[in-house]
């Protein structure tokens, strides 16, 4: 939905699906002068899968970006089936907001 391509079957299956991703991807808005990032996947998630992960800190990592990465291992897209991961995220955010703004 968020490429504005109807991502068929066959689409899927020549591999072009790559290039509409990565033109959704955040990777793509990383550079030296990104910002640190703080970052949470829920692994059982059905919008990003969490394969793209990778795309993105690698960009992080590739450009010096200081980063803090958290796996939801029973979370969706949303992470609240994790509470301990997610206060612990959360105490994280707090800590950035007062580090970096």
């Amino acid at each position: 939905m968020m490429t504005g391509v109807n991502i068929t079957e066959e689409i899927i299956k020549s591999g072009e699906y790559e290039k509409y991703v990565d033109m959704i991807s955040p990777a793509r808005l990383v550079n030296e002068n990104s910002v640190p990032t703080l970052l949470g996947y829920g692994l059982k998630d059905h919008l990003v899968p969490r394969e793209l992960k990778y795309k993105l800190v690698s960009a992080l990592e590739d450009n010096g970006v200081e980063y803090d990465y958290f796996e939801f291992p029973n979370c969706n897209h949303g992470m609240y089936r994790d509470l301990d991961m997610l206060k612990q995220f959360l105490e994280l955010s707090l800590e950035y907001c007062e580090r970096y703004f």
